[in-house]
């Protein structure tokens, strides 16, 4: 392990990126006419097409009351379809509509824009190793986050 100073160093970045990212992403997604979590939600019901809402909790790190809250939303704006799972009426997997597919549509071509011009500015190399990087980050933090219900370990004195 690095010195503590590098995991400061670390831990004050990725504070910063943090703020960047939640204020980039308000303002970016108003534009798509969602509020964030159901661009989460139809992003990630578009990659896993069909979904059950306990899936896009899972996958978004929501409660499943507030993932099943946004998709019925999503529902009656018509951007998602739900069908009952034959033999088990009370799960139902979600799709996208038209509608939704050509939403999904507008926030990629958006953000692909958007991002590329972020990028931009950096050498070749190195957008490649933000974008390694961002990779490697993620997968570490999805091997550390604990089940749900199970105390964290490491927590801060009370």
């Amino acid at each position: 392990m690095k010195p503590i100073k590098d995991i400061r160093s670390f831990r004050g970045d990725l504070r910063r990126l943090t703020r960047e990212l939640a204020s980039e992403l308000k303002t970016s997604v108003k534009c798509c006419g969602v509020t964030l979590v159901q661009c989460h939600t139809l992003l990630a019901i578009a990659d896993a097409q069909p979904a059950t809402v306990s899936d896009l909790a899972a996958e978004l790190g929501l409660d499943k009351s507030t993932s099943s809250r946004t998709c019925e939303a999503l529902v009656r704006l018509g951007l998602v379809q739900r069908a009952s799972t034959p033999g088990d009426r009370r799960q139902a997997f979600l799709s996208l509509t038209p509608a939704g597919q050509a939403a999904v549509q507008r926030i990629n071509e958006f953000s692909d824009r958007h991002y590329r011009e972020i990028l931009a500015p950096l050498p070749e190399n190195e957008r490649d190793a933000v974008c390694q990087g961002m990779a490697c980050l993620v997968r570490a933090l999805g091997k550390a986050r604990k089940p749900a219900g199970r105390a964290r370990e490491g927590r801060c004195p009370e």
